[in-house]
């Protein structure tokens, strides 16, 4: 999925692999507060799937592939 941020003037595109997507505010904040601050790459604020929503957007790494275990497993604290 190809998206546009206008904070940066550049594109993201999650097909291949090297970002994430994240709309949930609980979970960018846990995200955040584990270690994932220079993961984050963007916050995407229009032309995304709803017009009231931020999407933040992360590198895909290992912290994060782990961070996502972690939320699934609802171990994320």
């Amino acid at each position: 999925m190809l998206k546009y941020s206008e904070i940066l003037n550049k594109y993201y595109d999650s097909s291949n692999g090297n970002v994430v997507y994240i709309t949930s505010m609980l979970q960018c904040q846990r995200y955040l507060n584990n270690g994932a601050a220079e993961d984050l790459v963007d916050i995407l604020y229009s032309g995304t799937k709803r017009d009231d929503t931020l999407v933040f957007v992360f590198k895909k790494t290992p912290r994060i592939k782990e961070l996502y275990k972690k939320w699934q497993a609802h171990e994320l604290g």
